[in-house]
């Protein structure tokens, strides 16, 4: 062999023996690489499931604060019933008495009637109307008792809002970190894909609970209001019907037909206050609603998705995803797939939460219309009989007979108005609890859908601990 054969045999040799001497080196790097990849995902998985529990935490808040903003007293309807049968019935039993007393006094020459008599039919209806406004006035300071106790147990507006406030900010952060990971690391196009599939489930989340905070917030604010303006109404109107049949004894007393108008005149404001209780009270808490909703949403103002459809069309997507294979081992394939069985429990929650919804907003319309309307009724001829009777008391007050005539009429309207409010009333309330009766055995009031969801939720936060999906829970700060 040749030197010059020798020396590139040499050189050969020399070049083989470099590439083994660097394979460690090339091979520790691929082992860092994949060590790398595979800390990357766990990180990313615990950070999605600490942002989960924050969720889950937030959606039990809502629904805390949705069972506490929407008690009621148990007693409260059949009490209601009680103060309004009460006045509905000495009401009328005094206005058959002023009818008894009227119509046989309606002829020329007849005379007029007992006046001690019509005096004790203006006490009798008086009574009822005082037993009403004490009725109404308990309830509402039932009402402000209760507000309070909700302060005490951190349970009030104010207090909601400040818990979803910084347990979204908490959430905001952990999906800012969690993106922010993911962008900085290498992973493969396959789990970059599935890791940002996820994170937009995960901000679907946030933004609908957001949307529900904001939902359960108004109406809370707009329930009160509602109650307490029909309460401060009702209230006034019996104390101005009182007022009236105060006067109406002062001017049987004294024989004085100008304080029986001006009685007949406060029973006719009685009668427009009767008609305006339901409309104001809706109104006014409708406006309450909206004002709130306008402030709280600004703490939103970056939510996106709106509807449950966009929940449901990124879980699909994942689950797509999923099918197709491709993602590391190291990716914790058992953890995304089971997280879908989260996320597939998180759309029947929403889901549910629509229809409940949308089941009562038909409820509270069919109600107001119902309330309208029978207060249409009840609160004219409420308005006919002031009318009438300030014709008769102030145009004809030296002509009894003709001023008999005008009580008898007015009487009777406004005695057939009574008569529909008691047994309306009564129908009313024995109908309802028929149908609350009926929606208990389904399941279906509105409490019991509630404990349902927190059930759902604790059920959710239950199987992440059983599947060994560990992270930071919320504390009791959020609970």
């Amino acid at each position: 062999m040749s030197s010059e054969a020798k020396m590139r045999a040499l050189v050969t040799l020399v070049v083989v023996l470099s590439q083994f001497a660097c394979l460690p080196s090339l091979a520790q790097e691929l082992a860092g690489s994949v060590t790398t990849s595979a800390s990357t995902l766990r990180q990313v998985n615990e950070l999605t499931n600490e942002i989960i529990y924050h969720e889950i935490a937030l959606q039990r808040i809502n629904t805390h604060f949705r069972i506490e903003s929407t008690r009621q007293p148990r007693l409260r309807p059949w009490r209601q019933l009680l103060y309004s049968e009460t006045n509905s019935n000495c009401t009328e039993a005094g206005l058959i008495g002023r009818m008894a007393l009227s119509y046989p006094f309606m002829s020329k020459d007849s005379g007029r009637p007992d006046q001690t008599l019509i005096q004790r039919s203006a006490a009798v209806s008086m009574i009822g109307q005082l037993v009403g406004a004490a009725g109404e006035s308990f309830e509402l300071l039932v009402n402000m008792t209760n507000d309070w106790k909700a302060r005490k147990r951190g349970f009030d507006p104010k207090s909601y809002r400040k818990k979803v406030n910084n347990l979204t900010a908490k959430i905001d952060d952990l999906i800012r970190e969690r993106e922010e990971l993911i962008k900085s690391s290498q992973l493969s196009e396959t789990d970059l894909e599935m890791a940002n599939a996820e994170g937009a489930l995960l901000r679907d989340v946030r933004d609908l609970t957001c949307l529900q905070y904001s939902q359960y917030h108004s109406s809370a604010k707009r329930l009160r209001f509602f109650q307490n303006a029909a309460y401060l109404i009702s209230i006034n109107k019996n104390l101005v019907g009182a007022a009236s049949n105060v006067l109406n004894i002062q001017a049987s007393r004294l024989r004085d037909s100008k304080i029986s108008g001006s009685a007949s005149l406060l029973n006719l404001i009685a009668g427009v206050l009767v008609t305006a209780t339901p409309v104001f009270g809706r109104v006014s808490g409708n406006l309450a609603g909206l004002v709130d909703r306008r402030i709280v949403s600004k703490d939103f103002a970056r939510v996106q998705a709106r509807e449950s459809a966009a929940f449901a069309r990124d879980r699909l997507q994942l689950e797509e995803l999923l099918s197709k294979g491709g993602y590391s081992q190291a990716a914790g394939q058992p953890e995304q797939l089971n997280r879908i069985g989260i996320y597939s429990r998180q759309e029947e929650l929403l889901l549910a939460q629509r229809a409940n919804i949308s089941r009562e907003r038909k409820q509270a319309r069919n109600t107001t219309i119902e309330n309208v309307a029978f207060g249409t009724v009840v609160g004219t001829s409420r308005m006919t009989a002031g009318i009438l009777g300030m014709v008769g008391a102030w145009r004809y007050g030296n002509v009894p007979w003709i001023g008999s005539r005008f009580t008898a009429a007015g009487s009777t309207v406004y005695a057939a108005g009574t008569a529909l409010n008691s047994l309306e009333t009564a129908r009313v309330r024995f109908s309802q609890a028929w149908s609350a009766h009926k929606e208990a055995q389904k399941g279906i009031l509105p409490r019991q859908v509630l404990e349902a969801r927190l059930a759902t939720l604790d059920a959710m936060e239950k199987s992440l601990g059983s599947l060994g999906m560990t992270a930071a829970k919320p504390g009791n700060l959020y609970q």
